[in-house]
């Protein structure tokens, strides 16, 4: 693998993009961004002669920029992306997007408890690549895999995003829970019951259980709690501490990512009511963010909860 296409800022931070580095890829860089005056940045024509890009960025904007890949790439192309979100307007997963903007259908998924002060202080790491063809795995590996990063496969794309993004709201109860100061057995209770609840949620959505309790479900939640945590972990933090929830504030405190964590509880929510389970992680935190309901009373009230079957 000699060249990559990588989607996103010449500037970001991406984990991604430093393990395409790593990796010894030479990186063309496309910058979806408008206005960006970044004069290192390749024109998108370019990519049409790369075999593998890899798209980061915002779920938000991730429609239009798929429309403007397809518009150049073929289905000999092979597209992963790194975004643990959802469509609100649609509840597409990026794959689905990537499926109805662009003519391949070599699409993956990487992600994973990958951290990026691992890879500076050298330190190993993994990750999965979820895909439903091999060659997607073969250029990830070639194009990722090192000494310090491990790269394992997955069949199960649906599965992968969806626990991914589910475990996302589970970061933000634990960081609740921690704040509250409420001991490690409340925040191993948050672990487990959140991912077997992530798990329920997965297989309604004809995706694998297991794939919960693998790196795309149990490995990013445990990184996402773990230490400082995640920017959705101290997002729940910060609703304790404040014992408000303003959008605003929490953008301009925390970025955008605040918005883009509160569109994925309500399009998860909106998934979940077309199902008949109890998703009662779920179901407070959508409370908890949308009528603005006390952090206390959101535990109290699961903790309250009927304890049917482990």
């Amino acid at each position: 693998m000699n060249r990559v296409g990588f989607i996103g800022t010449p500037d970001s931070d991406d984990l991604s993009r430093k393990l395409l580095d790593l990796g010894g890829c030479e990186v063309s860089v496309w910058n979806p961004e408008e206005g960006s005056g970044a004069t290192e940045c390749a024109e998108l024509a370019a990519f049409a002669d790369i075999p593998l890009i890899v798209l980061t960025g915002c779920i938000d904007r991730c429609r239009q920029v798929a429309r403007q890949l397809g518009d150049v790439i073929t289905g000999r192309h092979v597209v992963v992306h790194t975004i643990r979100g959802i469509e609100t307007s649609t509840l597409n997963t990026v794959s689905d997007i990537l499926h109805e903007e662009t003519p391949t259908r070599r699409i993956g998924f990487v992600t994973g408890p990958m951290q990026s002060r691992d890879l500076e202080e050298e330190r190993p790491a993994s990750a999965v690549c979820a895909s439903y063809f091999p060659e997607v795995h073969d250029l990830v590996e070639e194009a990722m895999m090192s000494t310090r990063l491990r790269v394992y496969r997955s069949r199960d794309l649906v599965g992968a995003e969806l626990a991914s993004a589910y475990t996302r709201v589970i970061a933000l109860v634990c960081g609740i829970g921690a704040a509250l100061d409420m001991g490690p057995s409340l925040a191993a209770t948050l672990f487990t019951r959140g991912l077997a609840e992530a798990g329920r949620f997965v297989v309604a959505q004809d995706g694998h259980e297991r794939t919960c309790f693998g790196l795309s479900g149990a490995g990013n939640l445990y990184v996402d709690i773990f230490d400082q945590g995640s920017v959705d972990f101290a997002i729940g933090r910060h609703l304790v501490e404040t014992n408000e929830v303003d959008l605003d504030v929490l953008v301009e405190t925390f970025g955008t990512g605040a918005r883009e964590l509160f569109d994925l509880v309500t399009a998860l929510e909106e998934m979940a009511d077309k199902t008949a389970l109890e998703l009662h992680l779920l179901d407070a935190v959508t409370a908890l963010v949308t009528s603005g309901v006390d952090t206390s009373t959101v535990v109290r009230e699961l903790m309250a909860l009927p304890a049917l079957y482990e």
